[in-house]
């Protein structure tokens, strides 16, 4: 026989029990009870929300703040509502309620709401034209609290919250002036106390400037030791080791603007090399398995015609080979063991200098010469038909041991990889801002009065393979140039070279931090100009 309840006439504790079992143990009026949510705690951004409990019915309704959400309904311990942005807008405190049709509703339930983690996920827009006009940046993402700022590379931009997931910033026309990448994150206010774990910058999202349509980054799948340009007939050759995936133990003549490879000769571990300035030879430093090194000369454009002349026994990775201005016939060679020598088609002349050096240049003419060697003390040398001798030499740390010098015949100067330079006299020693700089490599183009620097970076805890260009004559920064992005974990590759191509062209060959096959990158742009 089933039970009818006279309202009027009970007491709370039957009125409880009525309504735990309700008329004819109908389960639709049954007063529901609340467990938890799913997430918990809630992070601000979340719309979708998971109600677990018990004795839930179809047709039960949720309650978020006093106002019913759209319920449905997946079994009797599991209901799930989609609330609105504005619901968990920022951080606090919601009150949860459910009630079956026909029941009691459930005890309220207090439920935290917490920033999440943050994170930008994309700006819009994600690429701009040069000089534009004042324009309104969108991020989106999730963990943003109405003090987030956007930063701009250094810049700290107006910014307006919107919620959680969604910010405004102010981008000026002064910003956007030069063509390049830049940097856009999102900085939170540090956590009160060290309470939380969160992070208060985001890895960093690009933003490319005045790169417009056909202008950009390409990246070639080629492993190489050594890349050198070849401005009379617009070619970059690559030395590529024996244990690469592809070409393995040869010489490559390659073509930037079609990215195609217009000739190949086998060769014995390719190591250094070098142009000479009038496109006539190619000169590779090549070493046997057995460790003999060899120079081999290859006529240029097609690398045939090789000719080679055996130097010493392998010593180490800083050995160097350099052709004479104006002398195509004529190179400057350093080997440990060696030292320091002038070969002319092959032949050594007799005075040479017992230098440990990891890195020769060549200055105006075939008279000059410079040298670091491993203990960083720079030397000046003179060069005759005799051979070389030690004009001056100065003791320069700050050049970084075991870095590449480069030579500008415009501005007179020699540039370390690490960003410091001296004039071809051996004095006036100055740095570019922000050096000395690590893993990096750099070209100095005096025409266009800037250098190029190709660099392995950590920006707000993200790596990142960039190129930054520097004004010549200020030492100034210019602008950045954003080539790869790696996400936490990645195989990190730094720059093994950096050359210039054609009238806008760069070149940066890179290699795995532990010695892995790396890769090379393209660009052609105003970025160069």
């Amino acid at each position: 026989m089933s039970a009818r309840l006279c309202w009027s006439r009970m007491s709370a504790p039957v009125l409880t029990a009525a309504a735990l079992l309700s008329c004819g143990y109908n389960s639709s009026s049954w007063t529901p009870l609340l467990l938890t949510v799913d997430p918990n705690p809630v992070p601000t951004g979340a719309t979708k929300i998971g109600v677990i409990g018990k004795r839930f019915a179809p047709g039960a309704t949720v309650y978020w703040n006093g106002r019913a959400q759209p319920t449905t309904f997946s079994s009797d311990t599991l209901l799930e509502i989609t609330l609105g942005a504005e619901a968990t807008l920022t951080s606090g405190v919601a009150t949860v309620v459910v009630a079956n049709e026909g029941s009691y509703r459930s005890r309220e339930m207090p439920v935290a709401i917490v920033d999440a983690p943050l994170l930008l996920a994309s700006i819009n827009p994600s690429a701009v034209a040069l000089g534009s006009p004042d324009f309104t940046l969108t991020l989106s993402g999730a963990g943003f609290v109405p003090r987030s700022q956007v930063r701009w590379n250094d810049v700290d931009l107006q910014t307006q919250f919107l919620s959680s997931t969604e910010l405004h910033a102010r981008v000026t026309t002064d910003l956007v002036s030069v063509a390049g990448s830049a940097l856009v994150a999102v900085v939170n206010p540090r956590c009160p106390f060290l309470q939380c774990d969160r992070g208060t910058t985001t890895s960093p999202v690009t933003c490319m400037v005045g790169l417009g349509p056909g202008v950009g980054v390409r990246t070639i799948a080629q492993g190489t030791t050594d890349i050198a340009s070849d401005a009379a007939h617009a070619l970059l050759y690559l030395s590529v080791p024996p244990n690469a995936p592809i070409h393995a133990n040869s010489v490559l003549a390659f073509d930037p603007l079609s990215a195609q490879i217009v000739a190949s000769i086998s060769a014995t571990g390719p190591g250094v090399l070098a142009v000479a300035d009038d496109g006539q030879y190619l000169y590779a430093h090549l070493v046997d398995p057995l460790g003999s090194s060899t120079l081999t000369r290859y006529d240029l454009p097609g690398l045939t015609g090789p000719i080679s002349w055996a130097l010493a026994q392998r010593s180490s990775f800083f050995d160097d080979v350099q052709v004479a201005p104006g002398g195509p016939h004529t190179t400057a060679v350093s080997l440990d063991g060696s030292g320091v020598a002038i070969l002319d088609d092959g032949a050594p002349r007799s005075a040479s200098l017992p230098l440990i050096t990891a890195s020769l240049q060549w200055g105006l003419d075939a008279t000059q010469l410079f040298a670091l060697d491993e203990s960083s003390t720079f030397y000046v040398l003179s060069v005759d038909s005799n051979g070389v001798a030690v004009r001056t030499k100065l003791s320069t740390p700050s050049l970084g041991q075991h870095t590449r010098i480069h030579y500008d015949p415009t501005s007179r100067r020699i540039y370390a990889d690490s960003g410091l330079m001296v004039d071809d006299h051996g004095a006036g020693a100055s740095t570019l801002a922000g050096a000395p700089f690590f893993h990096c490599a750099i070209t100095p183009d005096g025409p266009s009065g800037k250098a190029f620097f190709a660099c392995l970076e950590r920006v707000d805890f993200t790596d990142l393979l960039t190129i930054r260009s520097f004004d010549l004559t200020t030492n100034a920064r210019i602008a950045l140039l954003v080539l790869e992005l790696w996400p936490p974990g990645s195989r990190l590759e730094g720059p093994l070279r950096i050359v210039r191509w054609g009238s806008n062209g760069l070149a940066v060959a890179t290699r795995g931090l532990s010695g892995e096959i790396g890769r090379i990158y393209l660009y052609s742009g105003p970025f160069v100009q």
